[in-house]
């Protein structure tokens, strides 16, 4: 059994029983692999967009290179929401997008996993750092993402 602590809505444990994959399962055979990601000159509107269009909660940030340069959650973008509300002003979506550049709001330097990593390492490093999330590089490039629902999602498949 695989332990995975989360915060998520005031859960404080969240235990995947992974009878089913094996501990040395590798990440590629559970990770999603079309991955829905943002660009660093992407405005706050549009990552906004992609977070309701894709019905995701984690967007890994490429450069022009398409080096992953960050990853921004779903909680980040209501901290944002959080800040321009506490203002008690009336900021506008052009304001908004001007005054957080992806680049402020992203998680610098994201933990990552390579696509043949262990399900045990991913886990671990999931846990180890109070993530839900996890980008797939392999050789500079993203592979995927893993997700705690790609653990739910393979526990009943």
């Amino acid at each position: 059994m695989i332990m995975i602590k989360t915060k998520c809505r005031k859960v404080s444990i969240f235990a995947l029983n992974i009878s089913a994959m094996n501990r040395f399962t590798p990440v590629y055979e559970i990770m999603t692999e079309k991955v829905v990601f943002a660009r660093t000159r992407n405005k706050f509107s549009e990552v906004q967009q992609f977070f309701i269009q894709f019905h995701v909660h984690h967007l890994p940030v490429l450069d022009d290179h398409d080096t992953l340069v960050g990853i921004i959650s779903s909680t980040d973008l209501i901290k944002v929401y959080e800040e321009v509300l506490s203002g008690h002003t009336f900021v506008s979506k052009d304001d908004i997008d001007h005054l957080y550049p992806i680049a402020k709001i992203m998680s610098s330097n994201p933990v990552t996993v390579s696509s043949e990593e262990t399900l045990h390492s991913a886990a671990k490093k999931l846990n180890e750092n109070k993530i839900q999330s996890v980008p797939v590089v392999d050789n500079n490039v993203l592979k995927g993402i893993l997700t705690v629902r790609d653990f739910v999602a393979n526990v009943f498949n």
